[in-house]
């Protein structure tokens, strides 16, 4: 089965590549961004719809900067689906705000997730320096919210040693 996202950002492609063929790049490229953008876009619309619409917008920002953050310094893995990216994406992220976590968590969760950017993190030692800024200011704040999202980013680490690395492709690297 297509995925929705890779599927709608084909026929987008297409269209555009029909109406104006000279000027334009690959099908296969357009495609490739295309897909891209439509999954940025909706995951953050998504995110920030649920913040509103449960009064935590702010916070629910908060959770998607700092994951996204410590994503883009340690990577992790990445779903074959876009749209199970997606939607696995928002409920994590936009769930953070909601999560009560005590105070006496807050420490070793964010030395645990330490450990684990330390360890499973397969970037060059300076990549890992933001993420232990972020954590180690979620600590001395007490914030649950920047501490849950570092967690969340962390737990991508962790299959197969963080092996998933790669960014998305199609069928083909373009």
């Amino acid at each position: 089965m297509t995925d929705p996202i890779d599927f709608a950002a084909e026929r987008i492609s297409n269209l555009i590549k029909k109406l104006n063929p000279e000027e334009t790049v690959e099908v296969e490229v357009m495609n490739y961004s295309l897909s891209l953008g439509m999954n940025l876009l909706l995951t953050v619309s998504f995110i920030m719809a649920i913040g509103f619409m449960t009064n935590t917008a702010l916070s629910t920002l908060l959770s998607f900067l700092i994951f996204a953050v410590q994503r883009f310094f340690v990577k992790g893995f990445h779903f074959k689906s876009l749209t199970l990216c997606v939607l696995v994406t928002t409920t994590l992220i936009a769930s953070i705000p909601h999560l009560p976590l005590p105070q006496l968590a807050i420490t070793p969760i964010g030395i645990v997730c330490t450990l684990i950017i330390l360890y499973k993190a397969k970037v060059k030692p300076i990549a890992k320096l933001i993420p232990f800024f972020v954590i180690a200011i979620g600590m001395i704040l007490q914030d649950s919210v920047i501490i849950l999202a570092c967690a969340a980013q962390a737990i991508t680490l962790v299959p197969k040693g963080g092996d998933f690395n790669v960014e998305y492709t199609r069928k083909k690297n373009c």
